[in-house]
């Protein structure tokens, strides 16, 4: 990080005149407030903040917590750039007025959006806007309306940042409002509200009204390099009027599986998997998965293998016979309908087959899995089964044999 800094500000400090300098105001804004040091990031933005996006803007005010600042910086660029309509401008600065609870002042700013927007409508016919962004925009007006008339008591979402036991400062949670944003994804998370967590790793997002609610964080790669990630596989939350979410991001470092080693080849009907035990574990889960030829992987779950928690055994053997029919209920197709090959052959000679071990406690919760998060290549630990002849082989080659006698007996 300091390596990047010094060389974009000798670009500054020597080398003025080149068109790039002038960019690097802003990099080194973003780099400032990647770090967490705001009043460096500010004042590398307002050297050349005609050219700094709006959504740095808001994320910097609103990661400081000085929303009129960010506020009148908006407002201002607006102004000065009416010329030049850029929707982004407008969500940033009514996110921050809602955050400020000036709900007025920030159903104005929707509606002056929307308004620019049906402008440009009339004054170049034919050329019709994204009726999704009208659609969106028409719905934070109608949020806005009902946190302005507060008739509807609002809750919260909150919750902890965990890494190892250790709670994680500075980590952004985003908060997608169902109503606004329906896509079953966050994304890059730009233009979605978010908070930080504090130095003991905790978040809370409040003055929610009631509703479906995405939570994700953005957090540093490198900070969960090898991490298992422990919480739920869906962060999709139902808020209740006066209710609170809780929801926590954990992460453990990964089980140790012992043996076998990493994309071996399996010939034979079985196959030993062995790994080092975990404190509290109070069962064990293996995980069965088929690597397709897109990357997408659909797994089975098969909870407490044999009662290996507390034990000197720390080994189960996987039976090909035995897995195969866990797959019947695992059906994948393409655009065309058509099904994928896993789905007609299920283990068949050649597949990339995942596996991976899940600790749970007592309760029943995720407390460890072999599996990270981010790992230093693209797929899951699996394995390969080498091509065996199948029933299906067998009567092929029956059939063609009898064909074969045929053919013989009339020449």
């Amino acid at each position: 990080m300091n390596t990047a800094i010094n060389l974009y500000r000798n670009l500054i400090e020597n080398h003025s005149y080149d068109p790039w300098a002038k960019r690097a105001y802003v990099r080194l804004a973003e780099i400032y407030l990647y770090m967490g040091e705001y009043e460096e990031a500010e004042k590398y933005l307002l050297s050349e903040k005609d050219k700094a996006d709006s959504n740095f803007i808001y994320d910097l005010y609103n990661s400081w917590g000085k929303y009129d600042k960010g506020i009148e910086l908006l407002e201002d660029l607006i102004q000065s750039n009416n010329s030049n309509f850029d929707i982004d401008y407008y969500d940033n600065l009514a996110q921050l007025y809602i955050q400020s609870q000036k709900y007025e002042e920030a159903i104005k700013t929707y509606k002056k959006a929307l308004a620019r927007i049906e402008d440009f409508e009339k004054r170049y016919e034919g050329e019709e806007c994204s009726t999704i962004e009208k659609e969106r925009l028409n719905r934070k007006i109608a949020k806005a309306e009902e946190l302005r008339k507060g008739e509807v008591i609002t809750g919260e979402c909150r919750g902890r940042v965990i890494v190892d036991g250790i709670g994680v400062e500075g980590v952004r949670v985003y908060i997608k409002d169902k109503f606004i944003y329906e896509e079953e994804f966050i994304g890059g998370s730009i233009g979605l509200p978010f908070t930080l967590t504090d130095k003991e790793g905790y978040y809370l997002i409040d003055n929610l009204l009631p509703w479906e609610y995405d939570i994700g964080i953005g957090i540093n790669p490198e900070r969960i390099f090898g991490k298992a990630y422990l919480g739920s596989k869906d962060n999709l939350s139902i808020l209740k009027q006066a209710g609170v979410l809780v929801n926590n991001f954990e992460f453990n470092t990964a089980i140790e599986i012992l043996s076998p080693d990493d994309k071996i080849e399996v010939v034979e009907d079985r196959m030993d998997i062995s790994w080092r035990q975990i404190g509290g574990a109070a069962s064990y889960g293996l995980v069965i998965g088929l690597i397709n030829e897109n990357g997408y992987i659909s797994s089975v779950y098969m909870k407490d293998i044999d009662g290996k928690a507390d034990t000197d055994s720390n080994k189960v053997t996987i039976y090909r016979e035995q897995l195969g029919p866990h797959f019947m209920g695992f059906l994948s197709f393409y655009d065309d309908d058509t099904p994928t090959p896993e789905t007609l052959l299920g283990f068949y000679g050649g597949a990339k087959v995942l596996y991976g071990i899940e600790a749970y406690d007592e309760d029943g919760n995720l407390i460890g899995s072999s599996m990270p998060v981010i790992k230093s290549e693209k797929y899951p630990r699996y394995f390969v089964l080498i091509s065996q002849e199948l029933e299906g082989d067998k009567l092929i080659k029956k059939k063609i044999s009898r064909s074969k006698g045929l053919v013989f007996r009339l020449s």
